[in-house]
């Protein structure tokens, strides 16, 4: 499996509450991506078929853990950078 970064626009889909919220902490968009992921029913374009999907709700406990854990790592690298930008 490849990974590829998210656009502004795919993370507008899974957080749109967050893009006018006040609160836009990097812990509150990474709970609000966690939860929608998790929860299924997003809507999106293929990239590569150009066909339209709805994804399904995670129900698996293996594949749950491999999401947080995948998640929680970019959050970190976020940080990472967030934090040397503000050095």
């Amino acid at each position: 499996m490849t990974t590829q970064p998210l656009t502004n626009q795919e993370l507008e889909k899974l957080a749109p509450s967050l893009f006018t919220a006040d609160k836009n902490d990097l812990y509150t968009v990474f709970n609000t991506i966690q939860e929608h992921l998790i929860r299924g029913n997003l809507n999106g374009i293929n990239k590569i078929t150009g066909r339209r999907f709805t994804s399904k709700e995670i129900k698996s406990l293996s594949t749950d853990a491999q999401i947080n854990k995948s998640l929680w790592q970019m959050a970190e690298n976020i940080a990472k950078i967030k934090q040397s930008q503000a050095a």
